[in-house]
């Protein structure tokens, strides 16, 4: 089914469209929107607006309180919060002579860790939130995993049902992620349109490699038609005559302090191509705060400066040091070769210097464990911040920084 889906995509779209409007068209918000009237993805793309959560969001909390017939005709089994806010953690029994022999090889140190601790260990499959696929281990690296071991993002999934697979180099000449024509209407929205409330769509056939898009989908099971995902992806090849993605960021992740709008990808290539330029060092984790986050109470706020700035602090594997001025300032270089409004805002004088910290070794698995035991992020759905939203995590970071 997927094989034949990904060599007709436009006719599976359609069919699958077709199917969501036959089972939930009857509903209260199809009625309202006239979806039964809806009998082609180009009907869909003309009478139905794109839209965001604020569009249902009176409508879930509805079926929440127990209404059907909704959104969906099917009562939903379950209502999912996105990205790790799903609940508090669970906690199971311990294992006393695991836990030794763990706890035996932690003391030895990270370095190919998961392969002592699972010696027939061949395969990981991880989250990958910055889209680095196999080639590029940056997020498991030598500390804890060796090159014998294959790390591979075998799905790209999300809450609202956006499933793609990968599907290895034996299928594809390159790497990225296979949409499934026959499970979810996709749109593709080109990234200069984003900032549009209405932008133009294109579908599965109509997109073009090389150009990034943000999607949004139509599912039955959410109820949810044209939903905006905000996640930016970069069409890299076909297989068969599906497009083949590479995600990128997400468009909600943006750093400002002016008007500048650093996103996600820019930021992550600035730093990258920073660290590149020092020596004898790689990168292993970086996150990002904008000055306005600190309160006029904290250690780290400075009085005399008037000027807003961003902090970053960045965890480097065989480095246990502070960073030297001249590797602190590689850092605004880079993003200023990268985003030209920042450029312009750091020359006007309207943003100060990035402050740069070097974070210690195990300082992000301490703001993991802060966020999971304070929030409602699961150990399931965790990703790091690349940009951070609270103060307290903001003084966790500092605290494991070098002075």
């Amino acid at each position: 089914m997927a094989k034949a889906s990904w060599q007709k995509p436009r006719e599976h779209q359609e069919r699958l469209l077709i199917e969501v409007i036959k089972k939930n068209g009857n509903t209260e918000y199809g009625r309202r929107f006239g979806l039964q009237e809806v009998k082609s993805l180009d009907d869909l793309r003309r009478r139905h607006p794109l839209t965001t959560y604020e569009h249902y969001q009176g409508y879930v909390e509805r079926m929440m309180d127990g209404e059907t017939n909704i959104l969906t005709a099917k009562t939903p089994a379950s209502f999912v919060r996105t990205s790790g806010t799903t609940g508090p953690s669970n906690f199971g029994g311990g294992d006393p002579v695991r836990a030794a022999e763990l706890r035996t090889e932690f003391e030895k140190g990270f370095s190919g860790l998961m392969k002592r601790v699972w010696p027939r260990l061949r395969v990981i499959h991880s989250i990958d939130h910055y889209g680095n696929l196999a080639p590029n281990r940056r997020k498991m690296g030598q500390k804890y995993v060796p090159y014998c071991v294959d790390h591979l993002p075998l799905i790209f999934a999300s809450s609202e049902a956006f499933i793609c697979p990968y599907l290895g180099l034996k299928s594809m000449d390159v790497h990225g992620h296979v949409p499934l024509p026959s499970v979810v209407v996709t749109e593709f929205i080109k990234v200069e349109d984003t900032d549009q409330s209405q932008p133009k769509t294109y579908f599965m056939d109509e997109v073009e490699v090389g150009q990034c898009y943000e999607t949004a989908l139509t599912h039955e099971w959410s109820g949810f038609y044209r939903y905006r995902m905000g996640d930016i992806f970069r069409v890299v090849g076909f297989h068969e005559n599906c497009p083949i993605l590479q995600f990128q960021y997400r468009t909600g992740l943006v750093l400002n302090l002016c008007y500048e709008k650093l996103n996600t990808h820019v930021v992550d290539e600035a730093i990258k191509a920073a660290v590149a330029r020092w020596s004898g060092v790689s990168l292993t984790e970086y996150t990002v705060a904008e000055s306005p986050l600190v309160p006029e109470d904290s250690p780290e706020y400075e009085p005399n400066e008037d000027l807003p700035y961003y902090y970053v602090f960045l965890e480097l594997a065989s480095s246990q040091k502070s960073l030297t001025d001249e590797e602190k300032k590689a850092v605004d270089e880079e993003l200023r070769l990268r985003n030209g409004d920042y450029d312009r805002l750091r020359r006007e004088g309207s943003i100060s210097h990035p402050r740069v910290y070097s974070v210690r070794s195990g300082g992000f698995e301490a703001l993991r464990d802060h966020i999971l035991l304070n929030t409602n992020a699961t150990a399931g759905q965790y990703k790091i911040p690349q940009k951070l939203r609270s103060y307290s995590f903001f003084q966790i970071m500092v605290a494991q920084s070098w002075p």
